[in-house]
């Protein structure tokens, strides 16, 4: 594999079915978004950002931050794909309760030792705890049914991204 699982994952993630470019849809939380990063939680950056500053981003908050490099290809890329759309300690917890670890939102070794482990069956364990936190978000607020589908598509897309790792 020439490319890291890094690149794999970001470009896998800034791709046209995923993040895109830009997007600023009023009923989204995060409102002007580019390559997935919403204005809002990044305004220590210019804006727009470029898509190297935006990969850079990437790397660093969500990346680095859930110790993807030392996960299992496939897990990694989950692991990251979470924690873009609902922030690494949401990604590391889902993982945590997948793994059956104690969840604290902190990818220590106890974790890291369990995700060597992990098989499919804990793949789709983590886009369940996925899913649910989804279907919360819209008993929550319903206003947020109108993003459902693609976020459950999302997770099958990423599904099929992970398996080809």
């Amino acid at each position: 594999m020439s490319e890291s699982c890094f690149d794999l994952a970001v470009n896998w993630l800034l791709g046209p079915d995923i993040e895109g470019e830009h997007s600023n849809d009023s009923a989204d939380k995060g409102g002007d978004t580019w390559y997935g990063l919403a204005r809002r939680w990044n305004q220590d950056m210019p804006w727009p950002p470029t898509r190297e500053q935006a990969i850079a981003r990437y790397r660093e908050r969500y990346w680095d931050a859930c110790r993807c490099s030392e996960l299992p290809p496939r897990l990694a890329a989950m692991v990251f794909d979470a924690a873009v759309q609902h922030a690494p300690r949401d990604a590391i917890r889902f993982l945590q309760r997948t793994l059956g670890v104690g969840i604290d939102g902190y990818i220590g070794p106890q974790t890291l030792a369990k995700a060597q482990q992990a098989d499919a069956a804990a793949l789709a364990d983590f886009l369940s705890y996925r899913a649910k936190y989804y279907t919360q978000l819209c008993l929550d607020d319903e206003s947020q049914l109108r993003f459902a589908r693609g976020w459950h598509r999302r997770l099958f897309l990423l599904q099929r991204f992970a398996l080809s790792l």
